[in-house]
C-alpha cells in the first residue's frame, strides 16, 4: 500500500513538472514572437522611437495594438499587413514617421482595425479608396501632413468612421464635393488650421450625425445661407480665426441642436445683423471674442431663449450697446462684456434679464452708469466694473441688487463715495475699492451692509476716517487699508470685534495708543509695516490674544517692549528693516508657537544668551545685515526646529 502511494505521489510530481515545463516553453515561444527592437505586453507591441526604417519582422499574429510612431518609416509595401497576418490589429500608430503617400493596397488585411493614426508625416498624396480595406475603422488621424486637396473618394468604404482629424496643413486649400458623403456615421470633424477658402459642400447636404465641427484658423471669407444645413445633430461649432467680414441671415439655419458656438478673432467682422442667431433654439453658450464689432443692434440675440452664457469680450471698437440688444435672453446666467470700449451703461440695457447671476464689465471706458441700469437684475450675484472711468457713484446706483455678493470697482477715478452709494447691497460679502482716488470715508458710507466680510480700500489717498465711517459692518473680517495717507490709527471700533485681518501697511501712522486695539479680540493678522511707529509699549498689543501674524517691518523701531508674552499664538513676526540695536532676554518669551522671525537689516550687535529660549517651534530665523560680529553658539541651543537660518 505504501509503495502504491509513493508511486502515485511520484506520478503527480512528474505531471506537475511537465506542466511547468510546457508553460515555460509557451512563454519562451510568446517571447520569441516579439521583435528584438520592440517591447511586448500581452497583445500589445511597442516600437516607438526605435529609429526604424521599416516595419520589423516577428510581430505576433495575435497583436491588437501596434505602436510604430516616431520612427523613420518612409513607405509601407502594399499588402504587407496581409502577408504578416496581422488581421487582429485594432489600433495602429504610424504617426511621426516619414511617410509621403498612402496607396490603395497599403492597409489590406486589417479587417478589424478601429483606430489609425497617421498624423505628423509628410503625406502629400492619398489614393482613392486608400482606406477601403478598413470597414471597421472609427478613428482616422491625418493632422500635420502635406495634402493640397482632400479627394472625393479618399474616404470611400469608411461607413463606420466616427472621428476624422484633417487639421494643421497649411497646404490644404480644399475638400472636394462629396468627400465627406461616405462617412455617414461621422460624429467629430476637425478641419482647423488649414488653408481652406470655402466650406465643404457636404456640410450643407449630409453628415446628419455630426456633433462637433472645428473650422478655426482657415481662410474662409464668406458664409452662405444654410451653409450648415445638413448638420442636424451638431452640438459644438468653432469658427475662430477666419477671414469673415459678415454673417448673413440664415447662416446657421438647421442647427437646432447646437449648444456651443465660438466666433472669435476676426477683426474684419464689424457687425451682426439682428436675428442672425435665430433658429439656434438649443444654444447654451455663445462666444463672440476679439472681433471688430463697433456696436450691437437691437434684437441681435433674438431666438436664443435657452442661452446661459454669452461672452462678448475683446472687441476694442465696441463702444455702445443699443436698447433691446439682449431682449429675449431670459435664461442668461453669465454675461461677459470685458475688454471692450463701452463708455456708458444705459437704463434698461439689461431689461428682463432676471436669470443673470454674473455681469463682467471690466476693462472698458465706462464713465457713466445711469440710475436704474441694473433694476431688472434681481438674481445678480457678481458685478465687476474693474478698470473703467467712473468718477462718481451716484446714490442708489446699486439699489435693486439685493442678492449681489461681490462688487469690484477697483481702478476707477472715483474721488467721492456718498452715504447711499452702496444702498441696497444687503447681501454683499466682498467689496473691492482699490486704486480709486478717495481721500476720506464719510459717515455711514457702508450702512446696511451687515453681510460684508471683506473690504479692500488699498492704494487710495485716504487721510480722514470719521467716527461712524464704518457703521453697520458688523460681519467684517478682512479689512485692507494699506497704501493710503493715514497719519494716525483710524477709528475702527465699529468693526473691531469681528475683524480677523487688518492691513494698514505703508501709511504714515506715527502713533498707536495703548487702547487702539482694545476691542480687537478676534484679530489674527495685523500688518503695520512701512509706517512711522518708532516707539511701542507692551500695552499696544495687550488685547491681541488671538494674533497669529504681526508685521512691523520698516517702522524705524529702535527697541521692542520688554515683554510681548500675551501673544502666545503668534506664528509669524516680521521686524525687517528697522533700527533695533538690542534685544532683551525676555523679548520673545511666551512665543512657543512662533514659526517665522525676521530680524533682517537691523542694527543688532549682540544677542543675549537666552533671547531665543522660548522659540521651540521656530522654523525660520533671518539675521542677515546686522552688526553681529561674534556669537556664542549657545544662543541657538534651543532652536531645535530651525531649518532656515
Amino acid at each position: 500500500m505504501v509503495t502504491q502511494l509513493q508511486s502515485a505521489a511520484a506520478a503527480n510530481a512528474s505531471s506537475r513538472l511537465v506542466v511547468v515545463f510546457l508553460l515555460l516553453l509557451l512563454c519562451q515561444c510568446l517571447h520569441a514572437q516579439c521583435p528584438s527592437e520592440c517591447d511586448c505586453l500581452d497583445t500589445s507591441v511597442f516600437c516607438s522611437s526605435k529609429q526604424l526604417t521599416e516595419i520589423p519582422l516577428g510581430i505576433s499574429e495575435s497583436t491588437t495594438y501596434l505602436d510604430l510612431s516616431s520612427n523613420q518609416i518612409a513607405s509601407i509595401q502594399d499588402g504587407l499587413f496581409s502577408e504578416r497576418k496581422l488581421g487582429e490589429l485594432r489600433k495602429l500608430y504610424l504617426n511621426s514617421n516619414q511617410l509621403t503617400s498612402i496607396e490603395f493596397g497599403t492597409f489590406t488585411g486589417l479587417p478589424h482595425l478601429t483606430e489609425l493614426y497617421l498624423h505628423n508625416n509628410q503625406i502629400s498624396e492619398i489614393e482613392d479608396r486608400a482606406f477601403a480595406a478598413l470597414p471597421q475603422l472609427q478613428v482616422l488621424q491625418l493632422n500635420g501632413n502635406r495634402l493640397e486637396k482632400f479627394g472625393r473618394y479618399i474616404l470611400a468604404g469608411l461607413s463606420l468612421l466616427q472621428r476624422l482629424h484633417i487639421c494643421c496643413m497649411s497646404t490644404l486649400t480644399s475638400v472636394e464635393d462629396g468627400a465627406l458623403a461616405h462617412v455617414e456615421y461621422l460624429q467629430q470633424l476637425d478641419l482647423q488650421s488649414n488653408s481652406l477658402q470655402t466650406l465643404p459642400l457636404d456640410l450643407r447636404l449630409s453628415l446628419s450625425r455630426l456633433t462637433s465641427l472645428q473650422l478655426s484658423h482657415n481662410r474662409i471669407s464668406s458664409l452662405t445661407a444654410g451653409a450648415f444645413g445638413g448638420l442636424s445633430s451638431l452640438s459644438t461649432l468653432s469658427l475662430s480665426h477666419l477671414d469673415l467680414s459678415s454673417l448673413p441671415l440664415n447662416s446657421f439655419t438647421g442647427l437646432a441642436t447646437l449648444t456651443t458656438m465660438t466666433i472669435s478673432s476676426m477683426s474684419s467682422l464689424t457687425s451682426l445683423p439682428a436675428g442672425v442667431f435665430s433658429g439656434l433654439s438649443s444654444l447654451r453658450t455663445l462666444k463672440l471674442e476679439a472681433l471688430g464689432l463697433t456696436s450691437l443692434a437691437a434684437n441681435t440675440f433674438s431666438g436664443l431663449s435657452k442661452l446661459q452664457t454669452l461672452d462678448i469680450h475683446g472687441n476694442s471698437n465696441l463702444e455702445s450697446i443699443q436698447l433691446n440688444t439682449f431682449k429675449g435672453l431670459t435664461s442668461l446666467e453669465a454675461l461677459y462684456l470685458y475688454s471692450n470700449s463701452l463708455t456708458v451703461v444705459l437704463g434698461d440695457t439689461f431689461k428682463d434679464m432676471s436669470s443673470l447671476t454674473s455681469l463682467d464689465l471690466r476693462y472698458n471706458s465706462i464713465a457713466t452708469v445711469y440710475k436704474g441700469s441694473f433694476n431688472d437684475l434681481a438674481n445678480l450675484r457678481s458685478l465687476d466694473l474693474y478698470s473703467n472711468r467712473l468718477s462718481d457713484i451716484p446714490s442708489l446706483t446699486f439699489h435693486d441688487l439685493e442678492k449681489v455678493t461681490s462688487l469690484n470697482l477697483r481702478n476707477n477715478p472715483v474721488d467721492t463715495i456718498h452715504s447711499s452709494s452702496f444702498s441696497g447691497l444687503s447681501s454683499l460679502t466682498s467689496l473691492d475699492l482699490q486704486r480709486l482716488r478717495l481721500t476720506e470715508i464719510p459717515v455711514d458710507a457702508f450702512q446696511g451692509m451687515s453681510s460684508i466680510n471683506s473690504i479692500n480700500l488699498q492704494y487710495n489717498e485716504i487721510s480722514m476716517i470719521y467716527n461712524g465711517s464704518f457703521n453697520g459692518l458688523s460681519s467684517l473680517q478682512h479689512f485692507y487699508l494699506g497704501h493710503n495717507s493715514l497719519n494716525r490709527f483710524p477709528d475702527l471700533q465699529a468693526v473691531a470685534a469681528s475683524l480677523q485681518l487688518l492691513h494698514l501697511q505703508h501709511n504714515s501712522i506715527s502713533d498707536i495708543s495703548n487702547t487702539s486695539f482694545d476691542m480687537f479680540t478676534s484679530l489674527r493678522i495685523l500688518d503695520l509695516s512701512g509706517n512711522r511707529c518708532g516707539l511701542l509699549s507692551k500695552d499696544n498689543f495687550a488685547s491681541l490674544e488671538s494674533l497669529r501674524e504681526l508685521y512691523l517691518s520698516q517702522n524705524d523701531l529702535q527697541s521692542l517692549p520688554s515683554s510681548l508674552s500675551n501673544l502666545t499664538l503668534l506664528e509669524r513676526f516680521d521686524l525687517y528693516n528697522n533700527r533695533l540695536t538690542t534685544l532683551e532676554n525676555d523679548t520673545f518669551s511666551g512665543f512657543s508657537s512662533l514659526h517665522y522671525l525676521n530680524l533682517y537689516n537691523n542694527l543688532l550687535s549682540t544677542l543675549p544668551k537666552g533671547v531665543f529660549a522660548s522659540l521651540s517651534s521656530l522654523y525660520t530665523l533671518h539675521l542677515r545685515n546686522n552688526r553681529l560680529t561674534e556669537l556664542d553658539e549657545s544662543v541657538f541651543a534651543d532652536l531645535l526646529a530651525v531649518r532656515d537660518l
